[in-house]
């Protein structure tokens, strides 16, 4: 199988030849800082470029939109002269470290980048123009055999050097590379994403019994909900538009934050008075990102398969969601609700959104907004229960759920303990791909991590990936199996 085939066989709750670590969108694997400190005191033989390939991750192939702000807000980076920098874009102000994205710190966000209605007519809409000509076109990738885009997971340097960390999500900026794998620099989407809302939709057309589609007979599925690639199956599809042509790993479009983004513009503070005080512009706003996503996304669908679209929203935090889930219901289950229907009239499988936090409510929300994947699951400060959230919500296509922290003990047997009581229990039901929760800070350790992605191969019958061809940091040989 190739990692799409692989890919949609799991989301699919099908049988692959095997489940694979996924490398998930804004998640990555350790820190720049983590790599340079594994280098010089534990013996890690790779390089940050090479995680990729080095821990044998699968991942999707994201083709970036063009649905930010064009023109784009200018960037003016101020130097402090005290080792850090403030960076302005219009009107708003981070004071961060000079090298921020190489190191494990947080900016302190001063302002926000707009106030209220007056910016949106002024600034914000006249600059969301799907038919302006500078907007462009995203790359469509070929498929030609032989070819880095026909099949092997590249190096993270192919990918972007961004990827493996989470600097994507600590700017309160916007209007810069978003968090999601190649966006446009243009796509306009704040890098400090932190919360979200929640949705009430019907969940996705149920299929009769006796009317399921021949593979839910045969799997004795009739009358639960199909995957979003059947909804629409043989209507209205985009293929009869576009050469028959499929990369070696599932595409990925990337669809609108409709909290995140705006808790990022205005600060949660005034998007909070916002929904209160002017709820027409949320859904202003709202609109026209999704209008933007539709038009772009229905463009790249008539030229290839669409597999997976992916978001993120991180509206919740240790104790649950920021937002009610009547907010949600309110602001963002109908834009929601929008993508899911494009993705089954496109043949998309899943739509994937990112939250931090405990999303043990947020699952049931996206559900019922149409969403059938979510990546993260922080269960530490997080609380995100994968093996609950997999009995409440036995057809949501879960990803991650791994604790991070599990790889502060040196000795490894906190990350084997992870993998044991998770794992195990998850992959039997299907629909799941194995990921840590967040990429790996300083803390962890590279034994730790070596014993753990090595366990996870174990159990999910993954072959041998280059980290294991290396053989185990000198640690390891004295912990037990």
């Amino acid at each position: 199988m190739t990692t799409r085939e692989r890919f949609l066989a799991i989301v699919h709750f099908e049988e692959p030849d095997y489940v694979p670590y996924w490398y998930a969108p804004g998640i990555g694997i350790a820190h720049t800082e983590t790599v340079a400190r594994w280098q010089a005191e534990e013996g890690y033989p790779s390089d940050y470029d090479s995680l990729v390939e080095f821990w044998g991750a699968e991942k999707y192939h994201t083709i970036g939109l063009h649905t930010g702000f064009v023109p784009d807000f200018p960037v003016e980076r101020v130097d402090l002269g005290d080792g850090y920098v403030l960076i302005r874009q219009h009107k708003a102000e981070t004071r961060e470290l000079a090298d921020n994205p190489d190191h494990y710190s947080m900016p302190q966000f001063q302002t926000y980048m707009f106030e209220g209605r007056r910016d949106w007519e002024e600034h914000m809409r006249p600059r969301l123009d799907p038919r302006d000509p500078a907007r462009g076109r995203p790359q469509i990738p070929t498929a030609e055999p032989g070819s880095p885009l026909c099949g092997q997971t590249p190096r993270l340097s192919e990918v972007s050097a961004g990827e493996g960390t989470r600097r994507h999500k600590r700017r309160g900026l916007c209007g810069q590379t978003p968090r999601l794998p190649q966006v446009s620099a243009g796509e306009g989407t704040c890098r400090h994403k932190r919360r979200g809302l929640c949705g009430q939709t019907p969940r996705l057309p149920e299929v009769s019994a006796g009317e399921g589609t021949r593979r839910h007979k045969r799997r004795g599925l009739c009358g639960q909900t199909p995957r979003l690639s059947e909804v629409s199956a043989g209507e209205g599809t985009c293929r009869h538009k576009r050469q028959d042509q499929t990369l070696a790993e599932p595409v990925l479009v990337s669809c609108p934050s409709y909290w995140g983004r705006l808790r990022s513009w205005f600060g949660v503070d005034r998007i909070s008075y916002l929904m209160r005080d002017d709820p027409a512009l949320i859904h202003e706003i709202n609109r026209a990102f999704t209008d933007l996503f539709i038009e772009q996304g229905s463009w790249v669908a008539e030229r290839i398969q669409i597999d997976a679209i992916g978001g993120w929203e991180d509206m919740c935090y240790r104790s649950g969601m920021m937002i009610s889930p009547d907010a949600f219901r309110e602001f963002c289950a109908p834009y929601y609700r929008e993508v899911a229907d494009f993705a089954g009239r496109v043949g998309a499988a899943v739509v994937d959104i990112d939250c931090d936090g405990d999303v043990s409510e947020f699952a049931h929300c996206l559900w019922e907004a149409g969403v059938n994947m979510c990546h993260a699951f922080e269960p530490t400060h997080g609380g995100s229960d994968i093996v609950r959230i997999r009995r409440e919500l036995p057809r949501f296509i879960i990803c991650g759920g791994l604790d991070k922290h599990a790889m502060t003990d040196r000795t490894g047997a906190a990350a084997l303990a992870e993998v044991d009581t998770k794992v195990p229990a998850m992959l039997p039901h299907g629909g799941y791909l194995p990921s840590i929760d967040h990429a790996l800070p300083p803390i962890c350790h590279y034994s730790a991590f070596w014993q753990f992605m090595k366990r996870i191969r174990e159990h999910c019958g993954a072959p041998p990936a280059p980290f294991q061809q290396v053989g185990p940091p000198r640690p390891c040989a004295e912990t037990p199996a």
